[in-house]
């Protein structure tokens, strides 16, 4: 796939696809957990509040309580016992990655940062054998 044809994605879908990558690393590793899918939930209404609401400040203080908000924060102490130790790294990245495809262009200037950032999710699917789609 020529990934170059991401580029020209509207902000709200690269967080889509990112959301995508995450949601197929789960399903790899066979991760499943209340919170993994009420952030994808999050994720994935990302456009709904960008184009019907037009309130992106809502969804970043919606995605900022979530018991697994990708910023930083220890994941769950239930949700880590499930993931494979050699993965845990590999864990945080994909979800840190994935979040902020949404967050780092949110009150700025369009960059390339969005793109950069779902390529590496991309890349950590690569690296694992699961296919992006």
């Amino acid at each position: 796939m020529d990934y170059n044809l991401l580029k020209d994605l509207s902000w709200e879908k690269k967080q889509v696809l990112a959301a995508n990558c995450f949601r197929k690393y789960c399903e790899k590793y066979n991760l499943i957990d209340d919170a993994i899918d009420k952030l994808l939930k999050h994720l994935y209404s990302m456009e709904k509040y960008s184009n019907e609401y037009n309130n992106l400040a809502i969804w970043e203080e919606n995605g900022a309580v979530l018991e697994l908000a990708g910023r930083g924060d220890p994941l769950p102490a239930r949700l880590e016992q499930k993931i494979p130790k050699n993965k845990i790294n590999e864990f945080k990245k994909i979800l840190t990655y994935t979040v902020e495809v949404g967050l780092c262009d949110m009150y700025a200037a369009p960059t390339d940062e969005p793109y950069k950032y779902l390529i590496k999710c991309i890349k950590i699917l690569e690296m694992n054998s699961i296919e992006f789609s």
